[in-house]
């Protein structure tokens, strides 16, 4: 399994010298979700999501990221306060 971030409108995955690539095998991976979030924070990138890659390659898991501006995906339960 392998975390990656990617683009939201170009579907792009983050790579080495901030170049964005289209296979996410090529991107930069994270351990953890807590690790790929700080980096998102950290260098302020708002139109990504987490991509959960798994070693099959058969599926896939997207992660959108609390506070960024990445609208909702149709079909996504919102919490009620």
């Amino acid at each position: 399994m392998s975390i990656v971030i990617q683009q939201a409108e170009t579907r792009r995955f983050l790579a080495e010298d901030d170049e964005w690539v289209t296979d996410p095998h090529d991107g930069v991976t994270f351990s953890d979700t807590r690790h790929a979030i700080n980096y998102c924070r950290r260098h302020a990138l708002e139109q990504v999501r987490l991509v959960v890659v798994f070693n099959n390659k058969k599926v896939s898991l997207l992660f959108y990221i609390p506070g960024s501006k990445v609208p909702s995906p149709a079909g996504a339960i919102k919490a009620v306060a």
